[in-house]
């Protein structure tokens, strides 16, 4: 196979992780330091925004792993599709046509170009350059209108071109920042709050801006966390309760720690009588993310910790 093609396919692949960021900015880059979850979440997005599968071998086989030839052209136009190329062989050919013949004429002409303009642009920009605006966002529960203590949120702070930059709250869970931009964008995230992109307009605010953003609950997940950490008597009742928040043919994964198995697989009925069993059941999980179809959970990952591992 070409080399060209290899430096595409390459290509194609940072593409690919920066298009799974947007849904995901916690997905790591490049697409080899990614994990079960991050695939995971991959193969969701595919089949949502193209209606594509792909099994979690193939990503092993043909973008984890270093592969001695490409994948099939008819992967490869599922691939591209989802980074917005019509098929494959158009985006060879754009980026073949970024390469144009007699660049060194061009360079000799526009090196000097950019020189000059970029030094009068630097000038202005020293003499018009905005001041940084100090903002604090903070979070409370919509509902019971108090700081969320108990739940993991985590934030980030978006930019132009995908940036992002995840900032820790304090123990109010406000996050503190400083910003030059008129516009602020950012997302916040929960296993048990439903995720969130905001933007606010904070040219008026000079100095200072502040907010207090009120988040709902992904209800269903919290509920199913309630569960599994408090004494249930009447297990009647809560497996009617499941069964109406469970969609019929929903996937269900448990994820292990490193040095045992990756995952295991649960279907509903097995997942709800997992979790309804008094002995030997499924205690204390801690949703890590859902995904809904029709107003029920058709995808739910979660891990299952002891009591000593939540002290």
């Amino acid at each position: 196979m070409r080399k060209e093609e290899f430096k595409y396919f390459y290509a194609l692949k940072e593409k690919i992780t920066s298009r799974l960021q947007e849904k995901y900015p916690d997905s790591p880059s490049p697409i080899e330091n990614w994990k079960v979850k991050d695939i995971g979440n991959f193969q969701s997005d595919l089949e949502e925004s193209i209606q594509s599968r792909v099994s979690e071998k193939w990503v092993y086989t043909h973008l984890k792993n270093t592969a001695e030839k490409l994948p099939r052209e008819d992967m490869l136009d599922i691939l591209c599709r989802y980074v917005g190329e019509n098929s494959w062989s158009d985006y060879v050919n754009n980026q073949a046509n970024v390469s144009t013949p007699n660049k060194s004429k061009w360079l000799k002409i526009l090196v000097p170009l950019v020189v000059a303009v970029s030094g009068i642009c630097t000038s202005l920009l020293w003499k018009t350059a905005p001041s940084s605006r100090q903002c604090q966002i903070c979070f409370v529960d919509a509902e019971r209108h108090q700081i969320i203590s108990y739940a993991p949120l985590e934030f980030y702070l978006l930019g132009p071109k995908r940036a992002k930059e995840k900032i820790s709250l304090d123990s109010n869970s406000c996050a503190l920042f400083e910003s030059k931009n008129d516009q602020i964008k950012f997302m916040v995230r929960s296993p048990y709050y439903k995720t969130d992109t905001i933007k606010r307009n904070v040219a008026d605010h000079e100095e200072q801006y502040r907010e207090e953003i009120r988040l709902k609950t992904n209800d269903y997940a919290l509920m199913i966390h309630i569960f599994s950490t408090s004494k249930i008597e009447d297990w009647k009742k809560r497996r009617a309760q499941l069964d109406v928040m469970i969609a019929d043919d929903a996937q269900i994964f448990q994820i292990f720690e490193d040095g045992g198995p990756i995952m295991d697989l649960y279907n509903k009925w097995d997942f709800i009588n997992k979790l309804t069993t008094p002995a030997r059941g499924l205690k204390n999980l801690h949703i890590m993310d859902t995904e809904y179809k029709n107003g029920k959970i058709y995808a739910m990952r979660f891990k299952q910790f002891t009591n000593e591992e939540t002290e």
